[in-house]
This record gives C-alpha cells, structure tokens and sequence, in this order.
C-alpha cells in the first residue's frame, strides 16, 4: 500500500448470503467423501467456486454437477471451447447472475476468446446471435420453446447450426440456466475475481474499484440485456 499497489479484498464474507461462515463446508475440510471432490473442482475449473462449496453439503449431487460440467465445457465436442463459455455467459446474464457471468468471463478469455466479443452481443457471430431467442425463451418462458425454434436455426445456410451443435449448445443453456437458479436460491457470493466481488485500497485516490467501474474487461451492460423478453 505504501507504494500506491491496490490490494483486492472481498467485499462480502463466505460464498453465501443465507449461511454463517462457520456452517459452510470449507474449503480445507477433512470429510474423506468432499474433500477428492473440491480437488477434482479445483482441477477442472482452476477454482473451488462458492457454487462448489455449497453443494458440498451433498456430495454426491457436487460429484454429479462437477462431472457434468467438466465434459460439457472441456471435454471433446462440436463446439469450440470459447463458444462453450461465451454460451455460458449469455444463459448467465439473461438472469444478471453476476456470480456465474464471473466465471463465465473469466473461462472465457482464457479459452482465447475474443474481448471484443464482451462489448455486447452486437459484437459476436451471427450464428451465436442466433441463439438469443431461444436462450430468452429457455430463460423465461421455457414452455413456450417449440420445435420451429430449433428448425429456424437447422435451415441449411452460412450460420446455420448442425444437430450436434444445437445439442451441445442447447445442453450448455440449459445447465447454466439452471445453475443461476441454484446461485439465487443458495444466495451465492460473486467471487473474489468478479468486478463486484472485490474492492481495492488506493491510498491515492481513496475510491474503490467498484466506484471506478471495474476493470477494462467488465462485461457489457449489452449482453446482460433487460430482464424482458423482446
């Protein structure tokens, strides 16, 4: 501090809203079921998120969700693996889940995705585009998805999906859609890394981070978009 370094420190105490520091599993426990688990998490996503720690309460619907995610957004499949994330983030932002558009982000840059693509959903492929409306839809309205939502993006074209494609997109949607609820439901903290996860010290300033509006990397109000349908 005393050479003007700002130092992050988390603005919230725990992952959770909802529960004591002291009643989360943490992170160092010595259960023998949890603890291969927050390491096979820790392996798989760089991180031991506060999503992660919750759902240690129920090992094996951590072990589940770990797994399920790991092949879904690692492992060998049609997409590229910035698509992947990038889909993450528009499932994760039609909720404003700031805690999982974090994570999303964060993957996503490190898959080499383009930063542009971060200024908003005006800035990406069309064929990502694309799949706006259905993720508005799976987000909002999910039984109003019908099979012309699929047909319209299988039509033979320069942006059209294959069936293999829309499957694995489709699951990727549906996962994170559901893992904002479960964000919501548990009250989960953003991350330490997340723009509104942190604040900074500056012994010049005296502002916060937070105040200044975070770092060049932020996502774009754009691909949060409103909370209504269009």
């Amino acid at each position: 501090l005393s050479k003007g370094v700002s130092i992050p420190r988390p603005t919230r105490v725990g992952p959770s809203a909802f529960f004591q520091n002291d009643e989360v599993v943490p992170i160092n426990t010595a259960n023998e079921e949890v603890t291969p688990l927050l390491e096979e998490a820790f392996v798989s996503g760089g991180r031991v998120s506060h999503s992660a720690q919750l759902m240690a309460y129920h090992p094996k619907y951590l072990s589940s969700s770990i797994r399920t995610q790991h092949i879904m957004m690692r492992c060998d499949g049609p997409l590229p693996f910035h698509w992947r994330s990038y889909i993450a983030i528009m499932a994760a932002a039609r909720h404003k889940c700031s805690a999982l558009m974090s994570i999303a982000r964060v993957d996503f840059l490190l898959m080499d995705g383009p930063e542009s693509w971060l200024n908003g959903l005006g800035h990406i492929p069309r064929k990502l585009l694309n799949l706006n409306q259905l993720n508005k839809l799976l987000a909002h309205q999910p039984w109003m998805v019908k099979p012309h939502h699929f047909e319209a993006l299988l039509q033979p074209g320069p942006e059209s999906w294959s069936m293999g494609e829309l499957v694995h997109a489709f699951t990727v949607l549906a996962h994170w859609h559901a893992l904002a609820g479960f964000a919501y439901g548990c009250g989960v903290y953003p991350e330490i890394d997340a723009i509104d996860g942190h604040t900074s010290d500056s012994p010049v300033q005296g502002v916060t981070a937070a105040a200044r509006g975070g770092d060049s990397r932020s996502i774009s109000p754009n691909v949060a978009g409103q909370a209504e349908l269009d």
